[in-house]
């Protein structure tokens, strides 16, 4: 989002990102130029690695490069951000042709991506959107911990987002995730039979501590006769799991199900992990779906060691777009 305008405006960012140099945060980076960093460059395009120039700024406005301090830390693979705020002294307007370039630990550049064309926005901001009927709260789960009595090695990281579709016995919750240390033999171990393989559900217990309260499922039994959970799976490819649109009808509303917790499961069935639901209120359609934790502030150089040309398909996957929509 955009914050401020003149020379204070502030490009605010939001992010998850898997595929990046999994030893940013780890490694000794000081003094290394861009190491670890995640900046609008001035190109255009990432077809080609002598047009994507240097970091994009109001030169004339601010003497410094601010994007020395837009750097991510990497934890169980994904690298996500709450806020990151760097003023540039550009519009989101002016900036929404550019494009966005990740670095590793050495400062080389190893992904690029044209910031979307969703991202133009009016330069007067719009009249406030009255909320929809059938809009609800977005839910979040993100504060992932051992599953109380679980012994094994996997330490399960990342977000999943619920939205609310339907009502009455029609409520269905539509989840996206992205998770980090799940089981990575899911998709492939043979799981026919096993009850709760590589499962990803709602349980009826409000709070992880305990394992003799958490329970099974959590749906209106009531009004839906079987399971609606028995088909909520993840499939683990290079040690994510990644899912946009996953639909169960569990005749809850959001609201009936915000104070419960998510459980995820090895392909064993086994309990692995679990987090509490917490309320994330979407704001004009979009749910904010990233973790609050503070980047390291290093500072590092515009220039930056090329590497190979920059491509779209470069390993470093975005899994939340960047949001950088005009809100003043």
């Amino acid at each position: 989002t955009q914050e401020g305008s003149g020379a204070d405006a502030t490009q605010v960012m939001n992010f998850t990102l898997a595929g990046i140099d999994s030893t940013c945060g780890t490694a000794n980076v000081t003094g290394v130029a861009n190491a670890c960093g995640i900046h609008i460059h001035v190109g255009k395009n990432c077809s080609d690695a002598s047009t994507v120039g240097g970091h994009f700024w109001n030169e004339t406005a601010i003497a410094e490069d601010p994007w020395q301090i837009a750097m991510y830390t990497a934890a169980s693979n994904l690298a996500t951000e709450g806020v990151l705020e760097i003023t540039t002294g550009l519009t989101n307007a002016e900036v929404a042709d550019r494009v966005m370039v990740v670095h590793d630990a050495s400062g080389a550049r190893i992904a690029c991506s044209p910031m979307s064309n969703s991202m133009n926005a009016p330069d007067e901001p719009e009249e406030p959107v009255e909320p929809e009927e059938n809009s609800h709260d977005s839910l979040l789960a993100s504060g992932f911990q051992t599953y109380p009595g679980y012994t094994g090695n996997l330490v399960v990281n990342g977000t999943i987002a619920l939205t609310q579709e339907g009502s009455g016995a029609d409520a269905t919750q539509v989840m996206n995730f992205t998770l980090a240390g799940i089981d990575s033999t899911c998709g492939t171990a043979n799981v026919t039979g096993v009850a709760n393989a590589c499962g990803i559900h709602i349980h009826v217990g409000k709070n992880c501590s305990d394992a003799s309260t958490v329970g099974g499922h959590f749906w209106n039994e009531t009004a839906i006769a079987e399971d609606p959970w028995q088909i909520a799976m993840y499939t683990a490819a290079s040690n994510l799991a990644t899912e946009g649109v996953l639909e169960i009808t569990t005749g809850l509303t959001n609201a009936e199900v915000a104070d419960r917790v998510m459980v995820v499961h090895d392909a064993s069935g086994a309990r692995i992990a679990c987090s509490p639901l917490i309320i994330d209120v979407i704001v004009n359609g979009s749910a904010n779906i990233g973790n609050s934790s503070e980047a390291p502030h290093l500072s590092d150089d515009t220039q930056a060691p090329s590497a190979a040309p920059l491509l779209s398909g470069s390993p470093v996957l975005l899994l939340v777009v960047l949001s950088l929509l005009l809100v003043q």
